[in-house]
């Protein structure tokens, strides 16, 4: 069942955020490729209310290759990834064809979101792979030029204008 691949992918995303485990970054890719080729060519997974899981994993598994942050006015030929490395959050973003939209950092959502104060491992969590505080000030890189931001404005959203084929390199760090 897609949904029993869901919930292992979900466990191993959350030890993964929290714990330097080896190999197990190639384990969630690997299972996301058997989750994802149950997906019929209608879209439909196995006709059940546990899709939802399928659809949450699929969406859990983007946000751990983007670090938390997503875009804004996505079109095709746009791609972008990020890792976390030492605190500090490498993203790159590039485009077959010229592109504008807005780079969205992840928040502190368990404080945000649901008033938590910290972020325990919990079922169905959205992890938090490099989440910004508004009140704090992080040092950005944008390809090799550097200035500081304050975290509100981070996010509220990174204007980004790319050229076709050009590529954006940037570091977040605290």
């Amino acid at each position: 069942s897609a949904d029993g691949y869901a919930d292992a992918i979900e466990g191993a995303l959350n030890l993964y955020l929290r714990e330097s485990v080896s190999d197990l970054d190639d384990w969630i890719d690997s299972q996301m490729q058997v989750m994802w080729q149950k997906q019929q060519p209608d879209g439909i997974i196995e006709g059940w209310h546990g899709d939802g899981n399928f659809a949450r994993t699929s969406l859990m598994n983007a946000l751990w290759k983007t670090a938390g942050t997503h875009v804004t006015n996505w079109q095709p030929g746009l791609t972008y990834g990020a890792v976390v490395a030492d605190d500090i959050l490498y993203l790159t973003l590039t485009s077959s064809s010229d592109w504008k939209g807005t780079l969205k950092f992840g928040s502190q959502l368990h404080a945000t979101n649901l008033n938590m104060p910290l972020d325990y491992p919990r079922i169905n969590q959205f992890q938090e792979w490099y989440p910004l505080d508004a009140k704090t000030s992080y040092r950005l890189t944008r390809n090799n030029r550097s200035s500081i931001q304050q975290g509100a404005t981070l996010l509220a959203g990174l204007p980004i204008d790319l050229k076709a084929n050009e590529a954006i390199r940037l570091k977040v760090s605290r």
